[in-house]
């Protein structure tokens, strides 16, 4: 007699610490060519993959170019996916996007990018602007908030922007957020900014509010 298939597997293998070192042997133990193609069969099926590979794979492009490319991928990676495509599981989709998104810039941390600091800006912006418009806790922003000032923090340390042109674009920032996300950046990266760059973010913060009682 003929069974019908469930439409959902059971009893699928958690994601749990053993399973994570298992895979991790396994992984460690494969010729760099398994792993090659295992990650080529990967983004060319999952476009999430494939936009963040791209994006780290031609470092030979103009700077200009690789700053179009990385802005366009932060774009996509903090986008809400259509949910005719994705009914059942948008949440999911939206989670597995942003854990692309972190990897995808610690990864150019890691390398130096010379747009590192503005790239993880960018994220926050993005990330804060679609919290905004999520109903489910579940997706985690916090946590990606959380993550993306780590980075942040630590790329501030390590290339020293001018802290006046970090200043004037964290008022702006911090003008435009809706949920609060940038409050108390002056607190946290006073070092950072030091006092020049304080004094420059409150002027900015004063004229912006000057510029709206006005309206």
């Amino acid at each position: 007699m003929n069974q019908t298939l469930p439409i959902v597997a059971d009893n699928l293998p958690e994601w749990d610490s053993r399973g994570h070192e298992a895979l991790k042997d396994w992984l460690s133990s494969q010729p760099v060519s398994v792993l090659v193609e295992f990650l080529m069969e990967s983004a060319r099926n999952d476009e999430v993959v494939r936009v963040v590979l791209r994006c780290l794979a031609e470092p030979t492009l103009s700077g200009q170019q690789n700053a179009d490319r990385l802005r366009r991928a932060i774009q996509f990676l903090t986008s809400v996916p259509n949910p005719e495509e994705f009914p059942h599981r948008q949440s999911d989709q939206i989670q597995y996007r942003l854990n692309w998104l972190l990897f995808l810039l610690g990864a150019i941390w890691n390398r130096g990018h010379q747009n590192a600091s503005e790239s993880v800006e960018l994220a926050l912006e993005r990330s804060e602007i679609r919290a905004e418009k999520d109903i489910d806790s579940e997706y985690g922003s916090e946590s990606v908030r959380g993550e993306l000032l780590k980075l942040l923090c630590l790329g501030c340390a390590r290339a020293r922007p001018a802290p006046m042109a970090l200043a004037l674009r964290w008022a702006r920032m911090r003008r435009s957020s809706r949920l609060g996300w940038f409050d108390d950046f002056t607190e946290a990266y006073a070092d950072v900014l030091g006092a020049d760059g304080l004094a420059a973010h409150q002027r900015a913060l004063t004229m912006a509010d000057e510029t709206l009682s006005t309206d």
